[in-house]
């Protein structure tokens, strides 16, 4: 009897300590409710009043921008905070806002904090930046850069730890330039960067994974993918690694006009890495494709300027030119492959009257091992196509590595066959004249080498039949008078054997822009050999009467055999 009342006794007292421990369990849960109610409660009831102190705050760290938050959520069980509705908008041009944020949520990042860090994890939904035209300019006159105008100090009014996660899931970018039917658009933008705030790295380390996919121009797809140092001074370090998939350059006319070029179609896919950082500015393309380009280079009347010194200032804000050692003072481009297909680039002058416009049709472009700096040999280049939609034209180009010193390059183009008749715009643009019939060829190899051209520029005009009664009986009586001087002038200059004229360009003398890249100095080379000698030469040559007129040698021949004197020697 003893042993069952010891054994009941025992059995009563676990029961009792277990009622115990359950009431500590009830006492201490319904504790952490109580707190999460309060919690709650005290959110609901702080929204408001926090709302507008975090919206002055804000507004008080900005500079020339102001922020408008449409609704609050405090979710202090949570230590977080959603913001709903926000606007951001440009003081001097408020309509429309750069930028709307749906929502906003900003928190502690657990895991950090599991590691002895107390940092924040900002989440953008939905977010759509906006920017004109008027916008874009006004932050280009501002003299305070972008991210010196309080941004951060901003986020640190919204969540008092520094941003040590940043997401962006399902982001829209627009820009309107002058059309606003027009708009350019990065969509679908999904961008991730995590470790933000790692300790100082050494240099060239970039500790924070960074990547992002979006949608461009519509159809367009990219991605980005790497690591970033966004505490290295004086600017964050990257290196990226990017994919462009058949992005569709024809969205690229609304803005491409600033750069003189006017665009119509053409599809791009490019891969490649990308590495900026202070000392460094690399970038490296492997494979390049664009099919189906129409793009032409336009030159416009410059706008006039009030007076000289308004022309001085114009001058003197002009950039200087580029110098310093490639991949350090600046960009050294490396592509290692590189196809144009199925396209037509084109010049059009407008400065002229008439204006005409010259163009190398069904085009094919390679270029092969430009910017290895770590190879001694040359890239190159190939074009092929129609000149003038007649003409077979080739031209071929090897560059030498860029070691800061300007370009060294060896051109060779051919022109052949092209139907004159084509070329009446240009030929009337510069020597009033235009023709019949005629075919046009050319050939030019030129050199340049330590800042030094040298070379040639040979064209030959055969069978050129320049009046014609039929065709020129419109035309007023001392139009048709010139154009029949000039025919028959052109027929005594002809080589009687081969029915032709032809006249020479040598080049020979210092590039006149040190610094100029290679295709400003080819660009250069066309306009001093082709547009200022050769075709205001030809009409001298056709507008008077030599007396003795010997014929230009084949390629390959003596290139200065009856050069006209005006045209032997043509300096850069």
């Amino acid at each position: 009897m003893s042993a069952a009342r010891n054994t009941a006794g025992r059995a009563w007292r676990r029961v009792f300590a277990r009622g115990r421990t359950s009431r500590r369990y009830a006492i201490a849960g319904a504790s952490v409710l109580a707190l999460v109610l309060l919690a709650g409660v005290a959110s609901v009831l702080l929204d408001a009043p926090v709302r507008r102190s975090m919206e002055r705050e804000v507004n008080r760290r900005l500079e020339g921008y102001s922020v408008r938050i449409g609704k609050l959520d405090l979710q202090l069980y949570r230590l977080a905070v959603d913001l709903r509705d926000v606007t951001i908008r440009q003081e001097s041009n408020p309509e429309p806002p750069m930028a709307r944020l749906p929502r906003l949520h900003a928190s502690i990042e657990w895991r950090a904090l599991l590691r002895g860090r107390l940092v924040a994890d900002f989440l953008f939904q939905k977010t759509q930046l906006y920017v004109n035209l008027t916008q874009a300019k006004t932050e280009a006159k501002s003299p305070t850069r972008l991210k010196d105008k309080g941004w951060q100090e901003a986020a640190l009014a919204i969540f008092p730890l520094k941003i040590n996660t940043l997401r962006v899931e399902d982001g829209r970018v627009t820009y309107i330039d002058t059309d606003p039917a027009h708009p350019i658009e990065l969509s679908h933008l999904d961008f991730e960067a995590k470790d933000i705030r790692n300790v100082r790295s050494q240099p060239h380390a970039y500790p924070s994974p960074v990547r992002a996919t979006a949608v461009v121009f519509d159809s367009g797809r990219a991605s980005i993918e790497g690591h970033a140092d966004f505490l290295s001074e004086p600017f964050p370090g990257i290196h990226l690694r990017f994919a462009l998939r058949e992005i569709p350059l024809q969205q690229l006319q609304p803005v491409s006009h600033h750069a003189n070029l006017s665009v119509r179609g053409g599809t791009l896919s490019a891969q490649g890495e990308t590495e900026l950082a202070p000392g460094v500015r690399l970038a490296s393309i492997s494979d390049l494709s664009i099919s189906g380009l129409r793009v032409d280079y336009v030159r416009a009347a410059a706008p006039k300027l009030a007076s000289a010194g308004g022309a001085a200032k114009a001058r003197a804000k002009s950039p200087p030119t580029s110098g310093g050692v490639p991949g350090k003072d600046r960009l050294a481009l490396r592509v290692d492959r590189l196809r144009i297909t199925d396209s037509e680039f084109g010049l059009e002058d407008r400065t002229k009257d008439p204006p005409y416009r010259v163009y190398i049709d069904q085009a094919e472009f390679r270029l092969d091992g430009y910017g290895r700096l770590d190879s001694p040999a040359p890239a190159n280049a190939v074009l092929t196509g129609r000149f003038q939609g007649s003409g077979p034209a080739r031209a071929t180009l090897k560059m030498e590595p860029d070691r800061g010193k300007g370009p060294d390059f060896d051109l060779a183009v051919r022109i052949d066959n092209t139907d004159m008749t084509k070329m009446n715009r240009l030929l009337d643009a510069y020597g009033n004249f235009d023709v019949t019939e005629g075919r046009f060829s050319l050939y030019s190899e030129i050199s340049v080498r330590d800042g030094m051209v040298r070379g040639y520029v040979k064209p030959l005009f055969r069978d050129m039949k320049v009046y014609d009664p039929q065709q020129d009986k419109k035309k007023g009586f001392f139009r048709e008078v010139y154009e029949g001087l000039v025919g028959v002038v052109t027929k005594l200059l002809e080589n009687k054997k081969r029915d032709e004229v032809a006249t020479v360009a040598e080049l020979s003398g210092p590039i006149s822009k040190p610094g100029s890249n290679t295709l400003q100095v080819i660009g250069g080379l066309v306009q001093n050999a082709f547009f200022k000698a050769i075709l205001p030469g030809l009409e001298r040559d056709i507008a008077r009467m030599p007396k003795k007129t010997a014929a230009i040698p084949e390629p390959g021949g003596s290139r200065r055999a009856g050069a006209p004197a005006s045209l032997a020697q043509s300096s850069w």
